[in-house]
């Protein structure tokens, strides 16, 4: 474990963007981005959305003393507190909020919500008000996009599509406060319901079913987890992805649920179409294998979780049947 970074971190406001906030703010905590000190709302924001739910899961099947306060290396554990909620709750120039990242915050936060709500009702209230905030907020300014492209030091992680961030805060906010307003909303998204097998966004036509910029998927799962029964559709459409998937590994070399797809990127000015394995497909794996444990939860068929059983090891994969190695 190495000492934490950056404890007393101050970001200012980026000039010339014609945004009226604040001219500093506090950006300690949270996590890096994989290659910078960056602090990436949309990345964080999966990231934690993905503890979260994992919390909640273990709750729902009875699986959650192995995150019991202690159990992991963590700084804050002997707090009483389950080591998985506080890694959670962690969470230099700043940016100007997008309608993506305010929806993140909206979801996430109504999540939180409901988590804490029996732990600390304090912070439970906390966060359910910045997520009523932030989803009324993403509601009055629908588009507001992070452009695509180069900023200074990083990409934009640009999103011009929110529909899929608007659903997923709608589902959120429908299982922690049950009001009206969130299932209409949340109807009234296109792929409402529906588990999706192809992602939307930088990576779009790539295979899977959520990363950073698609998040659709988030919005179902919660449902799945919480709303079976009264959306009984959702398993269907879980069970046609986790199928989808299975398909597609079947024909793969590697065994892993993701085959080679032409996709158009573009970093600092150069723009590539090429076909491949896209930059960050290990994660892409790990995303269906999620889905995947839910065909599972959901349907108790065995060839959902032995299917998902060798992902984790993608990154090590095995030679492919057929090839030689000297």
């Amino acid at each position: 474990m190495r000492p934490a970074g950056h404890t007393d971190d101050t970001a200012m406001l980026v000039a010339g963007r014609n945004y009226n906030g604040p001219s500093a703010i506090t950006a300690s905590g949270g996590w890096y981005d994989a290659g910078d000190h960056g602090k990436y709302v949309v990345h964080g924001g999966l990231a934690l959305w993905i503890l979260q739910n994992q919390y909640e899961h273990s709750l729902k099947s009875g699986r959650d003393a192995q995150f019991t306060d202690g159990k992991l290396n963590i700084p804050e554990s002997e707090n009483s507190i389950s080591d998985l909620m506080d890694e959670t709750k962690e969470k230099r120039i700043y940016y100007p909020p997008s309608t993506a990242a305010t929806l993140n915050l909206a979801a996430c936060a109504a999540q939180a919500s409901r988590i804490w709500k029996d732990i600390d009702s304090r912070f439970s209230s906390t966060c359910l008000a910045s997520a009523e905030t932030a989803y009324a907020a993403a509601k009055k300014n629908p588009a507001v996009f992070a452009p695509y492209g180069q900023e200074q030091g990083s990409k934009t992680y640009g999103d011009n599509y929110v529909e899929d961030d608007f659903y997923w805060a709608a589902c959120e906010m429908y299982v922690t406060t049950g009001k009206k307003e969130y299932l209409k909303d949340l109807k009234g998204y296109k792929g409402s319901l529906q588990m999706p097998v192809i992602l939307t966004g930088e990576l779009s036509g790539i295979a899977g079913s959520f990363d950073w910029c698609a998040t659709g998927g988030l919005g179902t799962l919660t449902l799945a987890l919480h709303k079976s029964a009264e959306f009984p559709e959702i398993v269907e459409s879980i069970k046609k992805a986790a199928d989808t998937f299975l398909a597609v590994q079947a024909n793969e070399g590697y065994g892993i649920p993701l085959a080679e797809s032409t996709n158009t990127s573009e970093f600092d000015g150069y723009i590539e179409t090429a076909t491949r394995y896209p930059w960050g497909s290990n994660g892409l794996v790990m995303n269906e294998t999620i889905v995947m444990a839910y065909a599972y939860d959901l349907l108790k068929d065995s060839k959902y979780i032995c299917f998902s059983c060798p992902q984790k090891n993608s990154n090590y994969p095995s030679v492919p049947p057929g090839f030689l190695v000297s």
